[in-house]
């Protein structure tokens, strides 16, 4: 087991060097650049150069790739060109705020999703099951920008009930933090949610056919002992996997989530550099997105691999 998780770790740590070639070429031949961004109209041929040379803009880009990935090995992150700040800074700032964005959403998602899926599963084929089912198509069919700006003008507006932009820090006051955070989360864990309740009752319909499971409903054991005991942990498995899978969604997610609701974290700092052409910033974010992801999708695998007993296995036979 050790082995099989250390070529994954392995195989996650090739995917983020091949990431960081994509990202760092995707940028530079983007069009436009840093340069022209911060100067506007006062971009000089001297000025140009000086600052080109200055950020090391000038050199080829082999040579600014090597300079970036060295000064990375060694914990640096650069400074950001539009603020001048260690992008080290920004990120220590920016990035727990888009984290507990993304797992208040993943919680809210889940606390539809597993009661839902489980639900739908032990009554297949009424009302009740067609009913959540096609609930969870239509929130997942939903782009994560209609689902922000239909909150802000229903709770935002219309009710006033929760602010429609900005941030507080948790520290400073609980619950402004939390009236500026509700709908955000929200608006994440609608999307999410339609694809894991269909993956929790998809896992317990054949979790409710198995043999043991049949053995403990012959034996009179109790319908909700059968639900949350024999077939639910075994079910969960699969769910933890999408879980996984839908970092990647929730991601890109809290990008599009954090500029409807003007949320100052990663999501949003990522767009604003990407249209100044701040290329650290750029890059070291979603370096650090694209190992979060591979980092959480091998803990997934492991977390399933001890939760059933059939992950294990197969896990170990990969060796």
């Amino acid at each position: 087991m050790t082995i099989a998780v250390l070529r994954r770790l392995g195989i996650g740590a090739l995917t983020l060097w091949v990431v960081s070639i994509l990202v760092f070429l995707i940028i530079h031949h983007l069009p436009g650049d840093p340069i022209s961004v911060l100067l506007r109209q006062y971009a000089t041929p001297e000025t140009r150069a000086a600052l080109e040379a200055y950020w090391g803009l000038d050199q080829p880009l082999l040579d600014q790739y090597v300079a970036w990935m060295g000064r990375l090995l060694q914990g640096d992150f650069g400074t950001s060109i539009t603020s001048n700040l260690q992008v080290s800074d920004i990120l220590a700032e920016r990035l727990p705020r888009t984290m507990v964005l993304m797992l208040g959403g993943l919680l809210i998602a889940l606390l539809i999703a597993v009661p839902g899926g489980m639900l739908a599963a032990s009554r297949r084929g009424s009302l009740a099951d067609h009913g959540l089912t096609t609930g969870s198509l239509v929130l997942q069919a939903q782009p994560e920008f209609w689902i922000g700006s239909l909150l802000v003008l229903v709770f935002g507006v219309r009710l006033a009930w929760f602010p429609t932009s900005g941030y507080v820090d948790f520290a400073d006051d609980p619950l402004d933090w939390l009236a500026h955070s509700v709908m955000p989360m929200v608006t994440i864990a609608v999307v999410s949610a339609g694809l894991l309740l269909r993956t929790v009752r998809a896992s317990m319909v054949t979790e409710l056919q198995q043999d043991h499971v049949m053995l403990a409903r012959s034996n009179g054991v109790a319908g909700w002992r059968i639900i949350g005991l024999h077939a639910g942990r075994n079910a969960l498995a699969p769910t933890i996997t999408v879980v996984g899978l839908q970092v990647g969604i929730l991601m890109s997610g809290a990008v599009i989530t954090e500029r409807v609701f003007g949320y100052p974290g990663m999501g949003l700092t990522l767009v604003n550099s990407l249209i100044a052409r701040d290329y650290p910033v750029v890059q070291t974010g979603i370096l650090v997105f694209a190992g979060l992801f591979i980092l959480t999708n091998t803990v997934v695998d492991i977390v399933s691999m001890w939760i059933d007993p059939r992950a294990r296995a197969k896990l170990q036979g990969g060796r």
